[in-house]
């Protein structure tokens, strides 16, 4: 970046401080929850020969290389001061926690959104998963903002606590994203994806689902002088977006609405034609 460039965007509170203590109970928890379901995942595939959790978790694990590219633009920050850091990009320290919360949450929500969609959804279901997982990223993050392990600077919108709400209509596209690809392949296939393509799935999964709807808000959060109007607008803008993207995942994998459905003429229903590709055993 061109040192005008890097002069007009709002500077992180670097000023912050935490003690030890939040960090390693943070730590803690998201290790004991990622190492779980690596856990389950392998015993799974030695088991079932189903290595999807395995390969969603550890792909949620690389998906949080692309940590320090969403807190600059989206203008997060953790607090390094005192505070050991695995590495360091675009000048932020990551901390040793950032991979296990991605592995957890992202492994285990795609998880169960993938299964979900193999079961058979209906447009209404998959919104109430996103719903799902908007309020469990709200109660994932809630204890290490009130904390002050991470915090959200610059003014942003629908901030009520620490938490800007326009971040949890964004969050669970990620893994909800993943589990359409994964499901979209297997039923072309007619077969589960392999073990390269559900890691990859998960991997890539942060740069689709921010890119396609976070944009707006980057945009208002680059410096301080955008309004707060603006800044409303473009969150409003943003969450319209991920509601589009929930309803083209529900119109990809869900089934007719029974009001409009054919029929029945004895035929497979659509929403249990990937079923018979055991995704999940």
């Amino acid at each position: 970046m061109s040192d005008a460039l890097l002069a007009t965007m709002i500077e992180p509170p670097r000023h912050l401080q935490v003690s030890a203590t939040a960090p390693t109970v943070f730590l803690i928890g998201t290790a004991a929850l990622a190492l779980a379901a690596v856990a389950v995942g392998a015993r799974r595939w030695r088991r079932d020969g189903d290595p999807t959790l395995l390969m969603l978790v550890l792909g949620g694990a690389v998906a949080s290389l692309y940590e320090p590219v969403i807190d600059v633009l989206g203008h997060v920050y953790f607090v390094e001061d005192g505070v050991p850091t695995l590495y360091t990009a675009m000048d932020r320290g990551m901390p040793f926690f950032v991979p296990f919360a991605y592995a957890g949450y992202l492994g285990i929500t795609a998880a169960i959104a993938l299964r979900a969609f193999d079961r058979g959804v209906t447009r209404g279901q998959v919104f109430a998963i996103w719903a799902a997982f908007a309020a469990v990223i709200i109660a994932f993050e809630t204890g290490p903002i009130v904390a002050d392990v991470y915090v959200y600077y610059g003014h942003q919108p629908l901030d009520l606590w620490g938490y800007p709400l326009w971040w949890a209509a964004v969050n669970p596209l990620t893994s909800m994203s993943a589990a359409a690809v994964l499901y979209l392949v297997g039923r072309r296939r007619g077969s589960a994806p392999s073990p390269a393509i559900t890691f990859a799935a998960m991997a890539v999964a942060p740069g689709i689902s921010n890119g396609v709807t976070s944009l707006p808000m980057w945009y208002a959060l680059y410096d301080g002088e955008t309004s707060a109007g603006i800044k409303y607008l473009a969150a409003a803008v943003t969450i319209g977006l991920s509601l589009a993207a929930v309803r083209l995942i529900a119109d990809l994998v869900s089934a007719p609405d029974p009001v409009s459905a054919a029929p029945d003429n004895g035929s497979a229903h659509p929403a249990r034609v990937s079923s018979a590709f055991s995704l999940h055993r």
